[in-house]
């Protein structure tokens, strides 16, 4: 569990508790209560955040239930004791939905601009949501590029040359293992933050789109 390789919330705190670099990580009651409550938190927010989507999936259009279905998918593995490099096939099919429901609202106010019925104001806010997006996505798929063997090769380096660098090299590759993960759980609670049902272009109970 106290891998560097793991990238699980509970991995995480346990690290923070026991750092990797003062030698080897075995649990710890203290690690696993704090991962406990925080996942829980987690949980909570989550739930609240989609709560008007997962209604309007209820009762509306089904199609709404995309994005708490993409952010439920990522704190069921974010919020296990392990998460090891197999794992991130997990994040396909929610970066995907995250995106589409960036792309819709954009796509929109975009032709609505062009066609002059609506003001730029639109198109500049849902355009910035989709570069932070974008830009997330694009920040996740680059850091899946880092070998796995480096991880473990800097930490058994770091045991025999104990050296600032060294040290510097371990803590940065133990962040950028689990960095992706973060990243999606916050790209997941920002769509169901800032995409209401209407916005998602789910038609509404008279069958038209807003």
């Amino acid at each position: 569990m106290g891998s560097v390789r793991n990238a699980s919330l509970q991995g995480i705190i346990l690290r923070a508790i026991s750092p990797i670099c003062e030698g080897d990580v075995v649990p710890r009651t203290s690690a696993t209560v704090i991962a406990t409550l925080a996942g829980i938190m987690i949980l909570a927010l989550a739930a609240f955040m989609c709560r008007r989507a997962l209604a309007h999936a209820r009762k509306v259009d089904p199609k709404s239930i995309d994005v708490p279905y993409a952010l439920f998918s990522v704190l069921a593995v974010f919020l296990n004791p392990w998460i090891w490099e197999h794992y991130h096939v997990f994040l396909i099919l929610p970066a995907f939905i995250v995106l589409a429901a960036f792309f819709a609202p954009f796509r929109r106010s975009l032709r609505a601009w062009l066609d002059e019925e609506a003001p730029g104001k639109a198109l500049v806010r849902d355009g910035l949501s989709l570069a932070i997006v974008l830009v997330g996505l694009g920040a996740v798929i680059r850091i899946f590029s880092t070998s796995v063997y480096a991880k473990m090769a800097l930490e058994a380096i770091w045991r025999t040359h104990p050296t600032p660098w060294y040290h510097h090299q371990l803590h940065l590759m133990e962040v950028l293992n689990w960095l992706p993960w973060a990243i999606m759980v916050i790209l997941c609670l920002f769509a169901a933050w800032r995409l209401s049902p209407d916005r998602l272009g789910t038609p509404t109970s008279d069958g038209k789109i807003p």
